[in-house]
Order: C-alpha cells, then sequence, then structure tokens
C-alpha cells in the first residue's frame, strides 16, 4: 500500500529535459497513461527528470506492479511520448474494465 501517495506525472509538465517544449505535450500530459502513484519524498525527488533518470531512481525500484512496468516501456516514453501514453491510458482502460465490470 502506498503512504502519502501523490500523482506522479511521468513525462513533466516541464519537459524541457525531455527535449519537449510545454505546449508540444499540452494534449496529452495530464492523460491518465501518464500517471502514477507515488509516494511523496520519491516524486519531489525526481522532478522534471528524464525517463532514464526516473527509472534508475525510483520506478525499477518500486514495490508496485504498475511503476515496475514503467521501466519496461522507458524506451517507448523516450522515443514517443505522445504514442507511449495513447498505449499506457488504453491498457489501463482495460484493467479499469475489468475491475469495474457488472457480470
Amino acid at each position: 500500500m502506498v503512504a502519502s501517495p501523490t500523482i506522479e506525472h511521468i513525462l513533466p509538465l516541464e519537459p524541457a529535459n525531455w527535449h519537449l517544449k510545454r505546449k508540444d505535450i499540452e494534449d496529452y500530459v495530464n492523460s491518465v497513461g501518464n500517471l502514477t502513484l507515488l509516494y511523496v519524498d520519491d516524486n519531489r525527488s525526481l522532478g522534471n527528470a528524464s525517463m532514464k533518470e526516473k527509472v534508475q531512481r525510483v520506478y525499477s525500484k518500486s514495490k508496485h506492479i504498475f511503476n515496475q512496468q514503467l521501466s519496461e516501456k522507458a524506451k517507448d516514453f523516450e522515443s514517443d511520448p505522445r504514442l507511449a501514453i495513447e498505449k499506457r491510458s488504453l491498457e489501463l482502460a482495460k484493467i479499469a474494465e475489468e475491475i469495474f465490470s457488472y457480470r
């Protein structure tokens, strides 16, 4: 269980370390596929770090599978963040559908 969870933007709101401009990401940066939960201290320490740094410092060491899986998706996020976010959004939607379906 995550104590004091905070919402982490995988692709940060200030994407300079990703070689992107804020205006270029505004349509998808707040999508569910770009969000995860982290402990407060972990989230603060990452700031606007690159995906590589985020994986090395926090995601790969997380006890939570959804953060560990981000390590596996790192190259996708680095090469085409928009596509990676859209793909992850669909994956999360399928999980939510399974959890909340009435059967």
